[in-house]
């Protein structure tokens, strides 16, 4: 039927009419067909403007069509209607749920349910699930940046291991955060799963709250503590009911409070990492009397603390993810101490880990997500990273998830070997650990060996040398400094052994590329190894 027309627009003036119209007459009369859509996880208000830049319809069925945007939509009665359509499965031992857009600030699993997962976004809402992770209930009734939730972001959510009570603490997103001051930020608790929430801010000023949980407390009178950006260390000896500063050791640094991290063993013990936005005066400090007197782990770098983690396997053990800045990151990485934090080590080269996952009961197993600022800068990579052997060796398995840029990372209490992670803009996704290779509990990292190029710079050619101690799927591949594909040099299968391959300087066209950096990346299963090498003209 020639005469049946549907047309898309993209963008235009404010104001004008976008969206999807049609017509049965072959372009003599038009008609707008496009309705509220059905998205479930997000308000149609939140992305207002309806520009489009693919409209296909089905050949077979003239009333099935597929329009995409920042979002897929479905329609299979012509138009009249829609439905958000998104995968739930990429590979790689990795699972989405559809729930796309925006910042994962948050994930916690309900230690009284196993089937209940909260999720917190940056300015898209508090979410819940009552099925593991298949499905998501938004439990805000508006989403900012449009709606009337006031402190739409969902940063820190901690529930109740016995009564299933969620303490929640909020404030105004990312953008509001770039202000060094932080003014904004309370805490609510909900008793029904979040339906209902109650603020519980007697004695706590407005700031970034980051919560933990003295799970041995009384149930009746739950110790809490709150790292409150912009004004310090905060606790609450009944439930959260009313809330008074310790802040004694901490001095003019205490605004800069950022993440705050309990010993498991031993709930007096705690840690609390300091943060700027253009570094220079982080750092570590540590308190062993519940927040009466903190000291300063003086053996830390002055850097920025973007994530703090205890080992459940041994006190000792400590995890903290720095950056030079927050800002603008150029280096830090993951440290380590196995000492209390009397000193440190870098074991992971890889700035801005956003988060550290050691495995109870495995000692030395310790997942870590990295996000640095630069997807190809020299050396850094982003992904969700694994060490089977406290951090001496790692092994990227990022490469199944949608999105690669991981910004929060929480172990299932109901099942260790499930492990569900946030991204910056891509999702919530969850990983079984079956799906990676397992000897006796513990993961075996693959071993394969990239070194590094010689001549380096070079000028026509180079030579990259790499060596594989088990056969395996091998992606050998060219990038220019800002992750656009140059050349591919080998994708096939390959047995255990040492390979010698020569790059020319020329593209997968066979034309001459330009003088500068690049980037050589190997890939072997779901692991990869990057070096950095230049090209003189």
């Amino acid at each position: 039927n020639p005469n049946l027309i549907y047309t898309a627009t993209n963008f235009g003036n404010w104001g004008d009419v976008w969206g999807i119209y049609k017509t049965t007459d072959g372009g003599t009369h038009w008609s707008y067909v496009y309705n509220d859509v059905s998205l479930g996880w997000m308000d149609d208000n939140f992305w207002p403007d309806h520009n489009y830049t693919v409209l296909r319809m089905a050949p077979s069925d003239p009333n099935q069509l597929i329009a995409g945007s920042v979002r897929l939509l479905r329609s299979t009665n012509g138009g009249q209607s829609w439905t958000a359509a998104y995968t739930t499965a990429v590979g790689g031992g990795w699972q989405g749920n559809g729930v796309e857009l925006m910042i994962a600030q948050d994930i916690a699993f309900d230690p009284t349910d196993a089937n209940r997962i909260y999720v917190g976004y940056d300015d898209f809402g508090f979410w819940r699930s009552d099925d593991g992770g298949s499905s998501f209930i938004r439990l805000d009734p508006h989403q900012g940046p449009y709606g009337d939730v006031g402190y739409e972001a969902a940063l820190s959510i901690v529930v109740d291991p016995v009564n299933g009570d969620v303490y929640l603490g909020r404030n105004n997103g990312d953008t509001v955060e770039w202000q060094e001051d932080y003014p904004n930020g309370k805490v609510w608790k909900s008793t029904d799963h979040g339906v209902q929430w109650a603020e519980i801010t007697t004695g706590l000023p407005e700031g970034r709250p980051q919560l933990v949980m003295d799970t041995s407390s009384p149930i009746n009178a739950r110790v809490l503590y709150c790292a409150s950006y912009g004004n310090g260390v905060y606790k609450s000896t009944n439930s959260g009911a009313s809330w008074s500063g310790v802040n004694n050791g901490l001095g003019t640094a205490a605004g800069l409070a950022f993440k705050i991290a309990m010993d498991p063993n031993n709930t007096q013990t705690l840690y609390v990492g300091m943060r700027t936005i253009w570094g220079g005066t982080g750092g570590i400090y540590k308190t062993t009397d519940g927040g009466a007197n903190w000291i300063k782990l003086t053996t830390f770098p002055e850097q920025d603390i973007l994530c703090l983690a205890v080992d459940p396997n041994d006190s000792q053990v400590l995890y903290a993810g720095a950056v030079d800045a927050f800002g603008w990151s150029e280096s830090g990485g993951l440290y380590q101490s196995i000492n209390g934090g009397a000193t440190w080590s870098l074991i992971l080269n890889q700035p801005r880990v956003n988060a550290v996952v050691p495995i109870p009961g495995e000692p030395g197993v310790v997942f870590a997500d990295v996000a640095p600022w630069f997807q190809f800068f020299p050396n850094q990579e982003s992904g969700f990273y694994y060490s089977a052997d406290g951090g001496s060796s790692w092994e990227n398995i990022g490469d199944g998830l949608g999105h690669k840029h991981v910004v929060v990372a929480k172990l299932n209490p109901h099942n260790t070997n499930q492990i569900m992670v946030g991204t910056l803009g891509g999702g919530v996704w969850k990983m079984d650990r079956a799906t990676l290779s397992v000897d006796s509990g513990n993961i075996r990292p693959l071993q394969f060996t990239l070194d590094p190029v010689y001549p380096n710079p070079f000028n026509p050619s180079t030579q990259i040398n790499y060596a594989l101690t088990q056969a395996g799927q091998v992606t050998l591949s060219i990038y220019d400094i800002l992750g656009k594909p140059v050349r591919t040099l080998r994708s096939n299968y390959q047995s255990a052994g040492n390979y010698e391959v020569p790059w020319d300087g020329l593209s997968d066209q066979g034309e001459s590329v330009a003088a500068g950096v690049y980037i050589v990346r190997l890939s072997v299963h779901n692991t990869q190894k990057i070096q950095r090498m230049v090209l003189l003209k």
